[in-house]
């Protein structure tokens, strides 16, 4: 949602981006089907991918881009 934000849309208009994805990745799983996958919904929604350059929103949705500074808070904190 941030970084749709960051791409000029207002907080309602990502959220609501965000949220429909979300929800159908989550009735996906809870119907039991195997294509529950919140990064592929993203890539199948063109009003989403319109946003983003190619291999931009996997960067996103990886965790080495979610945990790139705690090597940094760690050393910190002494850790």
């Amino acid at each position: 949602m941030l970084a749709l934000i960051r791409k000029g849309l207002s907080r309602e208009a990502a959220y609501e981006l965000v949220q429909r994805n979300a929800m159908k990745t989550w009735e996906a799983k809870h119907a039991g089907r195997n294509d529950a996958d919140f990064l592929r919904q993203l890539q199948s929604d063109a009003e989403v991918k319109r946003h983003f350059a190619e291999g931009e929103l996997e960067k996103l949705c990886s965790l080495d881009f979610h945990f790139r500074n705690v090597p940094a808070k760690f050393a910190a904190l002494g850790i």
